[in-house]
């Protein structure tokens, strides 16, 4: 297996990856507590949001932990791991949307409507990569250009950037 630390740029190295990776929950988790927590007049113990947030936040905070527990390096089978994290940008917007529905002062005809406009950004957001990996992964060719297979492990053909 190749190190993938050597053939990647420095802020993209697995090992890096891991430790960057949990920043975008924490602050989803922290402004999403500060919202939940100051637009509702319950308090945190009661409020599922804020405590949704605070159950991130720690999450996240547990994450940037775990590389640096388990020695995490280079190798491959860790390096999908930090991106569940990354994942967790297209829900950033979970928390703002739900304390605009739920503690918003909005007639309900427009709060239901924010709310299937969200799930409709969103569903078409997670459709569109399916579809785009889709096709790379069924057209033998474009995965050829794109990745490069080894018996244990898939790598990204990164110099396709560099070319062009």
């Amino acid at each position: 297996m190749r190190n993938l630390d050597a053939v990647n740029w420095p802020f993209m190295r697995p090992s890096k990856v891991a430790l960057w990776g949990p920043i975008l929950p924490i602050l989803a988790g922290t402004f999403g507590w500060v919202l939940a927590s100051e637009s509702s007049s319950v308090s945190m113990v009661a409020n599922p949001l804020a405590i949704l947030s605070c159950a991130v936040l720690l999450t996240a905070c547990l994450c940037i932990l775990v590389p640096i527990l388990f020695k995490w390096d280079w190798r491959a089978e860790y390096f999908g791991v930090s991106f569940f994290y990354i994942g967790s940008i297209s829900l950033m917007f979970l928390i703002p949307v739900f304390c605009l529905i739920f503690y918003g002062s909005l007639q309900q005809w427009v709060r239901l409507l924010i709310f299937f406009i969200y799930i409709a950004f969103h569903l078409k957001w997670c459709n569109r990569f399916i579809v785009y990996y889709r096709n790379i992964y069924l057209e033998r060719e474009l995965f050829s250009l794109l990745y490069a297979e080894e018996d244990d492990a898939v790598y990204y053909m990164m110099f396709i950037f560099l070319i062009n």
